[in-house]
């Protein structure tokens, strides 16, 4: 099946954690692919994930895919949702439209993605801005333990997060 696919999904602001997810993406020697959506924000300072995605060690396993119409086909298409928020979130909106997917979710553990994810159950968490504890989480997941997590993380989202 190859190796894993991953994706993040938000506005390329510094809060938002791509230096963190990059900066651990290049430690990792056989990363997978890691698929970025999103775009600078409007207004305010923006990280230019581009350029940083250029200059990792693989390159060519990040795709930019920047800004999309719908993030739904892309998360269908990924093994593993990536919210690695430097600053707490305030609810996790993506985590949540992952774990509908029967996605698990590797998230940064403050705001709402502690309440969201149950670490080790349908994701994994992180201390926020922490690259080597984030790198290790990427380096050692595998397709049946992402499986796993992924039936569970739609379990939880049947038991939590449905609109009943």
């Amino acid at each position: 099946m190859g190796p894993l696919t991953y994706t993040v999904a938000s506005r390329w602001n510094a809060s938002k954690g791509h230096r963190t997810l990059l900066a651990a993406w290049d430690l990792v020697d056989d990363p997978g692919r890691l698929v970025v959506l999103g775009g600078p924000p409007p207004s305010g300072a923006a990280v230019d994930v581009a350029a940083l995605a250029a200059q990792l060690r693989h390159p060519d396993s990040v795709v930019i895919a920047g800004e999309v119409p719908d993030i739904g086909p892309y998360l269908d298409a990924t093994d593993v949702v990536v919210v690695p928020s430097d600053t707490p979130e305030g609810f996790g909106l993506v985590a949540i439209e992952a774990f509908a997917r029967a996605r698990p979710v590797v998230g940064a553990a403050a705001g709402g993605l502690v309440d969201i994810i149950t670490d080790g159950g349908d994701g994994w968490t992180f201390a926020p801005g922490d690259v080597d504890a984030l790198a290790k989480i990427l380096a050692r997941l595998d397709r049946h333990e992402v499986a796993i997590a992924g039936r569970n993380a739609r379990a939880t989202y049947e038991a939590r997060f449905t609109p009943d």
